[in-house]
């Protein structure tokens, strides 16, 4: 390329995809990098990736990282669980 000039490549669609190693081959072949992995509850599997730093099919300089929010699953349900220390077992 001439000085002053970046080489590009398409960022390809992650969202949907499960975070496995096929996902860093993806990135590989475009000639990008994995970014940072961040996870968050979702009503989806886990290990969907939810979403991803750089929009699909937008063009970015060539080695650029791209980071992915990924699904550790549905949040498990919580329950309140009172103080019962000095009670009589009937109360």
């Amino acid at each position: 390329l001439p000085p002053g000039q970046v080489a590009l490549t398409t960022v390809p669609q992650l969202r949907g995809e499960l975070m496995t190693s096929a996902v860093q081959t993806t990135l590989e072949t475009a000639e990008l990098r994995l970014g940072e992995v961040a996870y968050a509850h979702a009503n989806v599997p886990a290990g969907v990736i939810l979403s991803q730093t750089h929009a699909p099919n937008t063009q970015v300089s060539k080695s650029t990282a791209v980071g992915v929010l990924v699904s550790s699953g549905p949040e498990g349900e919580q329950t309140f669980i009172p103080n019962l220390t000095g009670l009589q077992l009937e109360d």
